[in-house]
């Protein structure tokens, strides 16, 4: 998946590794390591001389733009984009989302996924800033005939609490009205740890790569415009849904985005 910071590059993986049925995705190391990171947000109209996107504002307010009763069967590349842009924003203020959690709502026999997904999203929001930490995420909602209605989320999770969330995060899923079994919660960190974001690297593996790997999954179903301007490498139909296919938290939206970007034109 071609992002926007020419220095990913991430490999294939390689022949034989093992794969997480419900993720299918693996963590790759990058040749070169990258240089600091300074976000602006990214357009994917126009090339920078060494193949690169060139990195400009994008107007919209991106990632949420379906609601209501609208149907949607893809991402669009206004979506997609605006999840990549939140991810790597994340990361740029010191919030890298370094936890992926997929919760399958049909399994949990939840009828409303979008309503649980965003009680679910609150009961961990509050129970991390209740402690001190702060909260960002991004997530995009799929439904097929095999794995029905379900939800992927990459959230920030403050490294101290991950204990006390591993307690926390099935009781959540029964507070939003699911059921507690298998199948239904898939958590798991994005790199080697949950302080890759912060190191950069661990055991030759750059913490990028790995959030490429993992953004290029959840962005598996978006359409063909999407597709070819981000390169995402894999293909799966991400089904009919109504209302929000995808959304971020507010720290990270576009308009947060664009406020940053505002004060750094401003200090310049």
């Amino acid at each position: 998946m071609k992002l926007a910071r020419k220095s990913l590059n991430p490999a294939p993986p390689e022949q034989g590794q093992y794969v997480e049925e419900a993720h299918q995705f693996a963590s790759r190391a990058q040749s070169d390591k990258p240089g600091p990171i300074h976000y602006k947000g990214c357009s994917t109209s126009s090339a920078d001389q060494d193949g690169g996107r060139r990195l400009v504002p994008v107007s919209g307010r991106g990632g949420a733009i379906n609601k209501g009763d609208r149907l949607s069967s893809a991402l669009t590349l206004r979506a997609a984009t605006s999840l990549t842009e939140a991810a790597f924003f994340a990361l740029a203020i010191g919030l890298g989302l370094n936890r992926f959690v997929t919760i399958h709502w049909q399994t949990a026999g939840v009828s409303d996924d979008l309503a649980a997904t965003g009680r679910w999203l609150k009961l961990a929001g509050d129970w991390i800033r209740s402690r001190g930490g702060q909260f960002a995420y991004i997530w995009v909602r799929e439904n097929g005939p095999d794995k029905g209605a379900h939800v992927h989320i990459l959230m920030h999770l403050p490294p101290h609490l991950l204990d006390g969330f591993n307690c926390r995060q099935q009781g959540w899923i029964k507070a939003c009205g699911g059921q507690r079994k298998r199948g239904v919660l898939y958590s798991r960190p994005i790199g080697q740890n949950h302080r890759h974001y912060a190191i950069g690297w661990i055991a030759g593996q750059a913490y990028e790569a790995n959030l490429s790997e993992t953004l290029d999954y959840v962005l598996k179903g978006a359409d063909d415009r999407a597709r070819q301007a981000l390169e995402i490498k894999r293909r799966e139909p991400g089904g009919q849904i109504k209302g929000k296919r995808s959304s971020t938290s507010e720290n990270i939206a576009p308009h947060a985005r664009m406020t940053q970007q505002r004060d750094v034109w401003n200090a310049d």
